[in-house]
């Protein structure tokens, strides 16, 4: 009997493995620890490394080259118990696997910057563009979020692909002004940032596109400046999607 007791302690004990984000959990899901723990590595790689490459772009020792990139801090909060692998799988890092008091998933996308935002930024530093109206009200601070699955390019005009698909325009993650904070110039760079919080009023599935437009949805003259993909993320009463724009300009 007393050997039937060690075989079964055998067959059981490597199913189980102490968890980095606490408790128990199966050795099956091991890959699932591992996987959250690259996410949290290549979030932070990400958050701390810009999307700009100034030397690589310069070809002489005279050359002076101007760059843009937008960046995004990505960060859902949910009153979820145990996380959602589909996030993880998709390169969110989750803030705790299993048995969780509610679960954070960060993530750090870099934006598309659209053709018409290169238009708006020649607008904003001559005063003149080509493929937009001009007008030296409007500024790129409008945050706006998207259903669309479409993929993004260079050409959109609209949030989510081609002209506009899928714009989120009310309940409690309708588009909003951001809060723009200044960068401070170093070393011939600067970063400045655009922060809004959406909080979900209901369920909002397939959220996967954010964009930065110079007007609200309402707007008479809206210019696409950049869009990244995110997610697909679901929403429930209460969670909260908080980010962050980060743009570079060197």
């Amino acid at each position: 009997m007393r050997n039937a007791y060690k075989l079964l302690s055998i067959a059981i004990v490597p199913l189980f493995i102490i968890s980095a984000a606490g408790g128990i959990m199966f050795w099956s899901n091991l890959n699932v620890e591992l996987k959250d723990y690259q996410n949290y590595l290549q979030y932070q790689h990400d958050i701390s490394t810009s999307c700009l490459n100034p030397a690589a772009a310069q070809s002489g020792p005279y050359d002076s080259v101007l760059q843009m990139c937008a960046k995004a801090n990505v960060v859902l909060t949910t009153q979820d118990h145990s996380a959602n692998l589909t996030y993880v799988d998709e390169g969110f890092y989750a803030s705790c696997l299993w048995n969780c008091n509610g679960v954070v998933y960060r993530e750090d996308p870099t934006a598309i910057m659209v053709n018409t935002g290169h238009d708006f930024w020649s607008c904003k530093f001559f005063g003149a563009s080509e493929g937009i109206t001009c007008t030296s009200a409007d500024v790129a601070t409008k945050m706006e979020l998207s259903t669309s699955s479409a993929s993004l390019v260079a050409t959109d005009t609209g949030c989510g692909g081609g002209a506009g698909s899928g714009q989120i325009t009310s309940g409690g993650l309708a588009d909003s002004a951001g809060t723009f904070t200044a960068g401070t110039p170093s070393a011939g760079s600067v970063t400045d940032t655009l922060a809004h919080t959406w909080t979900a009023a209901e369920t909002d599935s397939n959220v996967q596109v954010q964009c930065v437009n110079t007007e609200l949805h309402s707007g008479g003259n809206i210019v696409l400046v950049y869009e990244f993909n995110l997610g697909p993320l679901t929403l429930t009463s209460g969670n909260t999607l908080a980010i962050t724009d980060s743009l570079s300009l060197t």
